[in-house]
């Protein structure tokens, strides 16, 4: 038992961005989490569930494998995407190129080759006065966020203009504290003409409620 239990790959992951506003009000899990007045605390990251920041993207992740993993950590960027090619190649079928990669190499052997591109599209319960829309891009260290609330037509406010448009370095500043829009406008014109072109290839042959409906729900894609 004992061998094949070091010979097979154990992965567990977490869903996405737990939710900081979830109070514990009601006994969940009948109280064996201790007493605590919020069910999820994503620090330092910032955000929670539906957000495009790094508090409503990143997951904790573990793979048990003794007998082809070291133990270790790695903090490089991978997706739920790149689990099918990833078992795939590790099972010996790799699968035709499509929206993942297989990224044992990184996770075995620390080798990062990837150059993040990624776009993200939620529908968000954080934005104001009805929640809206909360779109984002990554390219390699970079990363704009762009905020759109659902009712357009109530009284614009001085404090958040919409869209609302941030612009991180990811680099530099991994907690997504400085917004750098107007620092280095041409960067985020680029990556905003970037989001956009994406948003248009996947959600422009959809019309009316299919195209509210998928973006509402949520998708990420490289």
């Amino acid at each position: 038992a004992g061998g094949m239990l070091d010979d097979t790959l154990i992965l567990l992951l977490s869903d996405n961005g737990g939710d900081p506003k979830w109070l514990n009000r009601m006994g969940y899990y009948d109280g064996r989490h201790g007493p605590y007045e919020v069910m999820a605390d994503n620090r330092p990251w910032r955000g929670g569930k539906t957000e495009t920041y790094e508090g409503g993207l990143r997951v904790p992740a573990l793979v048990h494998f003794p007998a082809r993993l070291e133990p270790g950590e790695f903090n490089g960027f991978l997706t739920v995407l790149d689990l099918l090619p990833t078992l795939a190649g590790l099972a010996g079928s790799p699968v035709a190129p499509r929206d993942g990669i297989d990224t044992w190499p990184a996770i075995a052997e620390g080798r990062e080759d990837r150059r993040p591109e990624f776009y993200w599209f939620s529908h968000s319960i954080r934005i104001p006065n009805g929640g809206g829309t909360q779109d984002a891009v990554r390219m390699g260290d970079w990363k704009l966020i762009e905020s759109q609330r659902r009712y357009r037509w109530l009284p614009w406010r001085v404090e958040w203009p919409w869209p609302r448009i941030e612009l991180f370095n990811l680099a530099e500043d991994p907690y997504e504290t400085t917004d750098l829009a107007k620092r280095h406008p041409d960067k985020a014109r680029s990556l905003g003409r970037l989001l956009e072109r994406y948003r248009a290839e996947q959600f422009g042959s959809l019309t009316g409620n299919q195209a509210a409906l998928t973006m509402m729900r949520g998708s990420a894609t490289p």
